[in-house]
């Protein structure tokens, strides 16, 4: 009977490691080609952590050979394993001033103004990308602030370096916004993308299903998976009108932002082929910025050109938003 249960648990871990493994095939299979695969995407911390459960539950019964086969079976996790967490045990040299720079979705600051404005003056960031924010809230906090403004629909960039070129990348007749700025540092051009891809438009009632009456539970999941569908066909089309940007080898490149994509998604994966995920490079801690009724997402990022040496990439407290400030300190390499 030991045995069974024993063999039973080793079955159940080696198919959890193979659904950790699933959303590799989104560097193949786009959210809009298999939505499901999108939207499962969305449950891999969940796997990690359940897979990192049953690697000391092993080690712990002291079956250390089952412990060995599933280490070396999580080779292949390590960067989504670091994609949402990361200590940062071997810090490098940093430089004496790094620039800084921030990045939040106000969600139009339902909850005011004030609380950004005292963070913003105690830290006093180089730069500050935001989301969801209206024209008059940018403009009053480049004026109150002293800073230098790109401004477009919903997206805008304050600046404390002469903007010298700015525009819009795409403002779709839907709910997505990105623009860019251009700044020279010390000699250096450096180009700031603000990112925020279209919303999935989900809510609560997306997120709970009668799994007890069969016909509506059909209906909702059909339902879900339409909404996913539409979400990936607009990322798709936007993911495509951001590329030669991302590409851009004349400059320096930061790209941040609101990408409502989580890690090792297409949308993730798709950037990750231009651009580094700077926060397995310099992250403190979590890297979880939006939080949902059920569990954390991370959906809001910095990536980086390989001229981007990270220095320290944080997720700050505060309630300002229903999303989290994300914070990048770095250096521009020659």
């Amino acid at each position: 009977m030991k045995t069974f249960f024993v063999g039973f648990c080793f079955a159940l871990h080696f198919w959890l490691v193979v659904l950790c493994y699933l959303p590799y095939l989104n560097t193949q299979i786009s959210g809009a080609q298999l939505p499901i695969l999108g939207g499962f995407t969305l449950f891999l911390p969940l796997l990690l952590a359940l897979h990192l459960a049953s690697l000391l539950l092993w080690f712990v019964s002291k079956k250390y050979k089952t412990f060995l086969v599933f280490l070396v079976l999580s080779i292949g996790l390590y960067k989504p394993f670091t994609s949402f967490v990361h200590f940062n045990l071997w810090q490098k040299k940093s430089a004496q001033n790094p620039y800084k720079i921030l990045s939040l979705n106000t969600r139009y600051f339902r909850e005011g103004m004030e609380p950004f404005k005292l963070k913003i003056q105690r830290e006093s960031p180089d730069f500050i990308l935001l989301q969801e924010v209206k024209k008059e809230q940018a403009k009053d906090l480049a004026q109150n602030l002293d800073y230098q403004i790109a401004q477009f629909p919903y997206v805008c960039i304050l600046s404390k370096y002469k903007i010298e070129k700015s525009a819009e990348i795409f403002d779709q007749t839907s709910n997505g916004h990105a623009c860019y700025a251009e700044v020279n540092l010390d000699g250096q051009r450096l180009k700031i993308i603000n990112t925020y891809l279209e919303p999935f438009y989900l809510d609560q009632k997306d997120q709970r299903f009668h799994l007890k009456e069969p016909y509506l539970l059909k209906k909702e999941l059909l339902e879900l998976l339409k909404k996913l569908k539409r979400g990936f066909e607009y990322h798709t089309g936007q993911l495509s009108l951001l590329e030669p940007h991302i590409k851009d080898q004349s400059a320096a490149v930061i790209l941040g932002g609101d990408l409502n994509s989580v890690p090792f998604s297409s949308e993730y994966l798709s950037i990750s082929n231009h651009l580094q995920d700077l926060f397995p490079k310099a992250g403190v801690g979590f890297s979880t910025s939006y939080s949902t009724p059920y569990f954390p997402l991370r959906i809001d990022y910095f990536f980086g050109s390989k001229k981007i040496l990270a220095q320290k990439y944080s997720v700050e407290p505060g309630n300002f938003s229903d999303h989290k400030p994300i914070v990048l300190e770095f250096a521009i390499q020659p």
